[in-house]
């Protein structure tokens, strides 16, 4: 068999493409990459759907009966908060599977590759988003199905949902932080629900502020999920609060300023983590204790691999730290709206 070869005497060079092209596509690849997983691994998004419904049935026909509220049908209370707390939860799996992959290895092999570093970040909370969206959809119809009554426009719908999809965002990159923080996938998981239980259940999402003590309302009624929460209540039963939706929208745009480069921090960190200097540099640039922090630690002993459990408690407490620095700083900026 005759074979022929061609020649060409042009030189063959990649597409000319903007860095921002590039860095979009790798996130969209990513992402693509944790879509195409679900019909090969359906039970995880069975169970994540399994779970806010058996929430709905306990509320609605267990505590629901006891809960008393003003104005509405306590399933049509409900269900604004058991949207919130479908999103909020299903963040969790972002800093579960950035563990994941972290633990097995996968994130090294990344590194041998020429692709944008944050798309293993922006992948990631893209793919859940599009999850999240499909898990609210669920509950909408099973909303509907136990007699959760929506009133007001298809523009007002709309709004809500994109109000939660957004705070789906805001807290995937909460949970992506956890998840670059912690050093396994179990303590990811672990971590994950300590800070949202407290957030979630001391909130309006279930029973009004009022039924609380006066210094427990007085939490419940300034964090965000409760805030989260009225606004999409509101825009759901054709009662919108113009201040409380644009705190809601503060609360949310305000966790992305920070939890965004505080991630990328820690994925850079994981790309060229075997240079304990670059790691003095990049920790000191979120938060002054970062800083203090690892000049002790890394200097006092900056080739040891012994000492995981100081190391993950340092981390941890920096952690939380920093974000109550930010839940002062927007705290006090919700203050002058």
């Amino acid at each position: 068999m005759n074979s022929s070869t061609l020649h060409t005497t042009h030189t063959l060079l990649p597409l000319a493409r903007p860095s921002i092209y590039w860095t979009l596509a790798d996130a969209l690849v990513l992402a693509r990459r944790q879509l195409v997983q679900i019909p090969r691994i359906p039970e995880e998004l069975l169970f994540a759907t399994i779970q806010p419904i058996m929430f709905v049935f306990l509320f609605r026909y267990v505590f629901g009966g006891a809960i008393a509220v003003s104005g509405t049908s306590y399933v049509n209370y409900l269900m604004a908060g058991i949207f919130a707390q479908t999103v909020i939860f299903g963040s969790t799996n972002t800093g579960i599977g950035l563990a994941t992959d972290l633990q097995k290895g996968l994130v090294d092999r990344f590194r041998s590759l020429p692709m944008a570093r944050s798309a293993v970040l922006t992948g990631r909370t893209l793919a859940d988003l599009v999850r999240s969206t499909f898990v609210v959809f669920v509950m909408w119809m099973v909303g509907l199905l136990v007699g959760f009554q929506p009133q007001g426009n298809v523009l007002s719908w709309v709004a809500a949902a994109g109000l939660l999809l957004l705070t789906s965002f805001a807290f995937s990159w909460i949970s992506a932080t956890v998840g670059l923080v912690v050093s396994s996938v179990e303590a990811a998981q672990s971590a994950g629900f300590i800070w949202l239980f407290p957030l979630t259940f001391a909130s309006s999402a279930f029973v009004p502020t009022q039924s609380m003590p006066s210094w427990l309302r007085a939490f419940a009624e300034h964090q965000p999920v409760s805030l989260i929460v009225n606004a999409v209540r509101g825009l759901l039963l054709n009662q919108p609060d113009a201040s409380t939706i644009w705190q809601a929208l503060a609360w949310c745009v305000g966790l992305l300023v920070i939890f965004i480069p505080l991630a990328g921090f820690y994925v850079i960190e994981a790309f060229i983590a075997p240079n304990p200097l670059v790691r003095i540099g990049l920790r000191s640039l979120p938060a002054l204790p970062v800083a203090i922090w690892t000049l002790w630690y890394d200097k006092s002993r900056p080739f040891e691999r012994e000492q995981p459990t100081i190391r993950f408690a340092g981390r941890l407490l920096l952690l939380v730290l920093v974000m109550a620095f930010a839940v002062a700083i927007l705290g006090i900026g919700l203050n002058w709206l």
